[in-house]
């Protein structure tokens, strides 16, 4: 996301920041810069009135500006929603700080998440509740004829098989998928898939975000201004 400015309207705005640091997040930082004229048009008992509407009109667009994320980032990979908006921080704004900060979580995400599902004979594993990521659960039922291991879906148009994986729960709750190196039962190796900030650069998210504060701004602060000043 380019630095920029956009005039005209109460809603303009300026993102100040989108930064993207493998080692530990993705940032989307952006901040009002058109209502020095609301404010300047206001008497002095309608000054709190627009600032209160600027700070709900920012945070209710940071929130919808998440959602977009959570969207677009579905579009591109199978990881399920509620894993999404765990690892998407955001920082509303204060009276004094005008500000809307939404930060995508940069650690790597468990496979597990993405659809896995372990198959060892006739026994098929998979993870319990997605929404609170809690345990394995097991069944027998049919799966791919001469497979054993774990099959997981990244991207939502193409599956991958893990020969001799598994699937286990350790002592922290967390459920990883592990691959068995050579003929015996060790070494293994922890398979670990991208970070939510690292598929947030890979599908292109930034671009469709500016455009949903782009789009909402000034029509968000209109009704709060209006809901404020007890015209709604």
């Amino acid at each position: 996301m380019s630095r920029r400015e956009r005039g005209g309207g109460h809603g303009s705005y300026h993102p100040i920041g989108f930064e993207d640091r493998q080692d530990t997040s993705a940032i989307i930082s952006f901040r009002f810069v058109g209502f020095e004229k609301a404010l300047a048009e206001a008497v002095d008992d309608d000054i709190k009135i627009v600032k209160r509407a600027a700070r709900s009109t920012i945070n209710k667009v940071t929130k919808s500006a998440k959602a977009v994320i959570v969207e677009e980032i579905r579009k591109h990979y199978n990881v399920p929603e509620q894993v999404l908006r765990k690892r998407i921080n955001t920082l509303l704004a204060k009276m004094w700080d005008m500000r809307g900060e939404l930060t995508v979580g940069g650690a790597s995400v468990s496979l597990s998440y993405f659809g896995a599902r372990q198959q060892a004979g006739q026994m098929i594993t998979t993870r319990k509740n997605m929404k609170d990521g809690s345990g394995l659960k097991s069944v027998k039922g049919r799966g791919l004829r001469h497979f054993q291991g774990v099959s997981v879906q990244v991207v939502q148009t193409h599956s991958t098989l893990l020969r001799r994986a598994f699937m286990v729960q350790v002592k922290s709750g967390h459920v990883g998928i592990f691959v068995r190196r050579g003929k015996g039962r060790y070494p293994i190796e922890h398979k670990a898939s991208i970070s939510i900030a690292s598929m947030f650069e890979t599908a292109g998210v930034s671009s469709a975000v500016a455009a949903k504060i782009e789009a909402d701004l000034e029509r968000v602060f209109e009704h709060e201004l209006a809901y404020y000043q007890g015209r709604l």
